[in-house]
């Protein structure tokens, strides 16, 4: 199956293209390609193999957006198939939200409410299945909400920190 997508991320235009027969596929952007195998698939999960390392996924849909979980950094993807323009994202609060990738429990929270950061920083920890997974911010800006608090037990999809 071959399938091509347009996504959008922090104003960038991604075109993707993923060929997957059985369990193994080829994800090719304009800058690179790489074989991927997949050992584990669900509704909101995929657990892949690429170049021997290990990798799971966790996301959720909402309308024509992608939340992406993985490795510790959450990314929100805007899908413009079948558009000729990218547009920012239309829900600039939702762009700024950390999800929960999966349920669990909240053990630890790196910013408060006001707190300026950067992409890619951690902003909240949370333990599942005796894991701990540090989450990152999606983009630089300023901590609007914590919607949780330590010991928290939150399930999928869950929001935890919002920034704008």
């Amino acid at each position: 199956m071959r399938r091509e997508i347009h996504w959008s991320w922090n104003g960038h235009d991604l075109p993707v293209v993923i060929d997957i027969a059985d369990d193994r596929g080829m994800l090719s952007s304009p800058k690179y390609s790489t074989a991927f195998d997949v050992s584990e698939r669900t509704q909101n999960s995929v657990r892949v193999s690429i170049d021997g390392k290990t990798y799971e996924a966790w996301f959720a849909r909402d309308g024509r957006a992608i939340t992406v979980w993985c490795n510790g950094s959450t990314y929100r993807l805007e899908s413009h198939q079948g558009q000729t323009t990218t547009h920012a994202p239309a829900d600039a609060h939702a762009a700024g939200e950390i999800r929960a990738p999966m349920a669990g429990k909240v053990t630890g929270i790196d910013v408060a409410v006001g707190d300026e950061v950067s992409e890619q920083q951690v902003v909240v920890i949370l333990e599942s299945m005796k894991m701990e997974t540090s989450l990152s911010a999606i983009r630089s800006g300023r901590v609007k909400e914590v919607l949780v608090k330590l010991g928290d037990v939150v399930e999928m999809g869950a929001p935890l920190v919002i920034i704008e």
